[in-house]
């Protein structure tokens, strides 16, 4: 249960994030919002503030589902069966159901009300670019701003000879950072992230230490093997055999002294911010390499994660220490500023494509029956692609 509640938690501030930057770019280009939600429909709560008594209104399930109407056909009257097209006189923020996403309902975004002054369709291109780009770059923002403050109050990381000036290391260890697949430390259970404790039942306190005696007893038989994982010690026997990389009998891992690091509040910001593109470098050679395994036949769908694998990290993450899941939660924000900017439909990057193509064809816009029917096609694919991960994530924990 807390392991929902802080996957929830987790969720709801990256989703919050990437909205809150469309929210406050459309308002600040003067174009209305409508509906800013946490989840997606049917609405279980929603409020606004009545614009003449300033009150807050609070709306229930029950309360007009269907905020907007604003499909008009262009032979109806206004007076028809249609409902008008505020249904509610100010922004309503709502809370709705399926907490797996976010939505901000924005004026014109399906390309009416054209002459509104106050409709995304009014805007020009670079104002509609900079509507649709701003949840990526608050994603980002807040990669940074997780990562700053993580180095305020201890972030992990390997220890080299050289630390940054002012940092403060504490709760050194030896960390598994690297686990040979297939090898005798993979097949004994070994993982990416446990910490060793002892080995052959002598403890270690250093990266050279552990080394030098996984070494030695790699050469004379079995390797017992403690490690910490959690909250627990696992103890492990090691079968360890000739590896072809170095060429000796080893037991396939690569360790690493690691340390939480802390860093005076003026030098933690600018390492927030390089930590940023670092991450965000990583995560895109690891997108190339899912691509091009994709291309090789490789199965996508074994390199993902869906919701479920995503909260059964984000509880071992939660485990680890508040630091752990600080940079976890930056990653994660990362990897959605990367997926949004895609240049495919249904999401912020291919509704961006459509802007581009619509300045590059001087004003000439794609149908907009036809961008509706990508977008719906697409977002059917990827509600598809997300079924088969969860799927998978669910048989891996079985």
């Amino acid at each position: 249960m807390i392991t929902i509640i802080i996957f929830v938690a987790v969720l709801a501030l990256l989703v919050l994030a990437h909205e809150a930057g469309h929210f406050f770019v459309a308002r600040r280009a003067g174009v209305r919002v409508d509906e800013f939600g946490f989840g997606f429909p049917p609405r279980i709560l929603g409020i606004y503030r009545d614009p003449e008594t300033k009150k807050f209104v609070a709306l229930g399930p029950r309360r007009s589902q269907k905020l907007l109407s604003h499909d008009h056909r262009a032979d109806e009257k206004p007076e028809a069966k249609h409902a008008p097209y505020h249904e509610f006189p100010a922004t309503v923020y709502s809370i709705n159901l399926i907490p797996l996403g976010g939505f901000v309902k924005i004026k014109g975004e399906e390309g009416q009300h054209k002459d509104d002054r106050d409709s995304f369709a009014h805007k020009k291109p670079w104002v509609r670019s900079l509507i649709l780009s701003a949840g990526v770059l608050m994603n980002v923002a807040l990669a940074a701003a997780l990562l700053s403050i993580g180095f305020m109050v201890g972030i992990p990381a390997i220890v080299g000879d050289e630390l940054p000036a002012g940092a403060r290391v504490f709760n050194q260890k030896v960390e598994i950072i690297e686990v040979l697949p297939g090898g005798p430390a993979s097949a004994a259970g070994v993982l990416i992230g446990d910490i060793v404790v002892n080995v052959n039942g002598e403890p270690v306190s250093n990266q050279k230490e552990a080394f030098d005696r996984l070494s030695a007893a790699s050469q004379t038989g079995d390797v017992q093997l403690d490690v910490r994982r959690g909250d627990r010690v696992e103890s492990l026997v090691i079968a360890p055999k000739v590896i072809t990389e170095i060429g000796r009998p080893g037991i396939g891992v690569a360790l690493a002294d690691t340390a939480l690091v802390r860093l005076p509040w003026y030098r933690a910001i600018p390492e927030g911010v390089i930590a940023t593109g670092t991450f965000f470098i990583e995560i895109l050679r690891a997108f190339g390499a899912i691509i091009a395994n994709a291309f090789r036949g490789a199965p996508v769908t074994d390199q993902l994660s869906g919701p479920v694998g995503i909260a059964v990290m984000t509880g071992q993450a939660a485990r680890l220490g508040f630091s752990y899941l600080l940079q976890f939660t930056a990653v994660l924000s990362l990897n959605l500023a990367l997926v949004n900017i895609l240049p495919i439909p249904a999401l912020d990057g291919g509704r961006l494509l459509f802007v581009v193509i619509e300045k590059i064809r001087r004003g000439k816009t794609v149908p907009k029956g036809v961008e509706r029917a990508l977008h719906a096609a697409v977002f059917a694919l990827l509600l598809f692609l997300v079924i088969i991960v969860t799927a998978k994530d669910i048989s891996r924990l079985f």
